[in-house]
């Protein structure tokens, strides 16, 4: 395969991971919140088995898509030399349009290039304004402390939460669709910039003073990446370690016994 066709593979295959993490953390949640309102003694061994069991499906196709992410690095590793301290896409689009032949150019390019920035700026406002309406019922909902009275304290905490999650999660939803969507309008309006560099000439180049370099990494980056690796493969190593040997029910029960009768949520 082309490289262009790797990249929008690897593109594609981030959009659905990410949605797929979404789902499976919202999944999780709604789950303790299930197994927290059985009722007396809710975190027993039975119980947590029957709501997990009901999102093993999505955990393990979220485990899949994973380990299909690592085969597709290990078989498509990113080109050397690719490793150079990324250069975000809107400080390319202002360099190059910093040679844009504004005199020479066609009026309808510019008008074109202007548009797209004026479409950015709406975006942004449209999505201030959705996400304003998707949180301010919620919070005020959960600042309502006339919901809190005992003994319906956990309840009324557990019901303001269903209101907050879903709130909370369409709000996150309209920021990561106006990312994509920023992120579709600066590439159009980059390449309606080198359609008018290659039509009508570039600009008086800046003085070579100004020209900004990117540094090339140093082997810092690569002792730093080695370290991560290895402080990741010894704690998956010690958590694999402490369910087989049984830890992990000791770590259990004394923290459902901290979070019941200590702290006061049961």
């Amino acid at each position: 395969m082309d490289t262009n066709t790797i990249k929008r593979i690897k593109f594609i295959y981030a959009i659905v991971l990410s949605v797929l993490l979404v789902v499976t953390g919202v999944l999780l949640m709604i789950s303790c919140v299930s197994i927290y309102r059985i009722g007396d003694r809710p975190f027993t061994t039975e119980n947590i088995a029957n709501a997990f069991g009901k999102i093993q499906i999505p955990i393990y196709i979220t485990l899949g898509a994973v380990l299909a992410g690592i085969a597709l690095w290990l078989c498509y590793p990113n080109e050397k030399g690719k490793n150079k301290a990324a250069v975000p896409e809107k400080v390319q689009l202002e360099r190059m349009e910093s040679k844009l032949n504004v005199e020479a150019c066609n009026p309808d390019l510019l008008y074109a290039i202007s548009s797209e920035k004026k479409l950015r700026r709406l975006l942004r406002w449209i999505v201030a304004a959705l996400c304003i309406l998707c949180t301010l019922p919620a919070l005020i909902y959960a600042l309502d402390f006339s919901h809190y009275a005992f003994p319906e304290y956990n309840a009324s905490i557990i019901a303001a939460t269903l209101w907050v999650l879903p709130c909370s999660a369409m709000a996150a939803a309209f920021c990561i669709t106006l990312s994509y969507a920023d992120h579709f309008s600066v590439q159009r309006e980059m390449k309606l910039v080198k359609t008018a560099i290659a039509a009508y000439g570039a600009a008086k180049p800046a003085p070579a003073a100004q020209k900004i370099t990117v540094a090339a990494p140093d082997k810092r980056a690569k002792i730093v990446l080695a370290i991560r690796i290895i402080v990741a493969v010894i704690g998956v190593t010690f958590v694999v370690v402490g369910i087989v040997n049984g830890g992990m029910a000791d770590v259990l029960a004394k923290a459902i016994n901290i979070c019941t009768e200590c702290i006061g949520l049961g």
